[in-house]
């Protein structure tokens, strides 16, 4: 296994200088989306450069740490995405279909990553001793569900019928799917588990196909 950890002094700075990137990136969103906004041409530059390296620099150094491949580079490009088309597009009343795809499909991975790594570290605490923890697979399936269950519940929401007994029935929804997907996995795990015994016994030169 490859070493992900970064050395203290390395990784603080990063770290901080992420931080530091965000509120200028956030800040950025919100002066350049106006129609009438006057920010000079630097101003301009430094704040889709801060959409651009806050999430790829926040990401890349979480993605040390979430065993997911590729994981840096969802959440640097779904993130950058989402800053962008929210800064420089004026969406329609209603919403041309390339926009709500654009918009849609970008929110959806921004929201997944952030919903893999809370799966990670739930994760670690749910799954402790169990193949499943550090599994990419779950987590990756666990974010998605979250990013969907917020997008249906903001898309309820803006037609008017979202109630909690409507959320919680999403959420019911949401629960018993994932728990469908696990219960479906055991079978397989203890497959895997039985056929990986014998070879490990037989290592161990405690297992002897004769005596049996």
């Amino acid at each position: 296994m490859r070493e992900r950890s970064l050395a203290p002094q390395v990784r603080i700075p990063l770290v901080l200088i992420a931080m530091g990137l965000w509120p200028i990136a956030l800040r950025a969103v919100g002066v350049l989306g106006t129609s009438d906004s006057s920010a000079s041409a630097p101003m301009r530059i430094v704040g889709i450069m801060a959409m651009l390296t806050a999430p790829a620099l926040t990401y890349w150094l979480l993605g040390r740490l979430v065993p997911v491949p590729g994981y840096a580079l969802e959440g640097a490009l779904g993130w950058s995405a989402l800053l962008l088309l929210l800064t420089f597009t004026t969406p329609s009343s209603p919403l041309r279909l390339v926009e709500f795809l654009s918009l849609l499909l970008s929110l959806t991975v921004a929201l997944a990553v952030v919903g893999q790594l809370a799966a990670w570290v739930l994760g670690m605490r749910v799954y402790r001793g169990h193949r499943l923890r550090d599994d990419p697979v779950r987590i990756r399936r666990q974010g998605y569900v979250v990013a969907l269950v917020v997008i249906v519940a903001l898309m309820l929401r803006a037609s008017g019928t979202l109630t909690p007994a409507t959320f919680a029935l999403l959420l019911l929804i949401a629960v018993l799917a994932e728990a469908l997907v696990h219960r479906r996995q055991q079978p397989q795990v203890r497959a895997q588990r039985l056929d990986q015994e014998p070879a490990e016994l037989h290592q161990a030169g405690d297992f002897d196909p004769a005596r049996d």
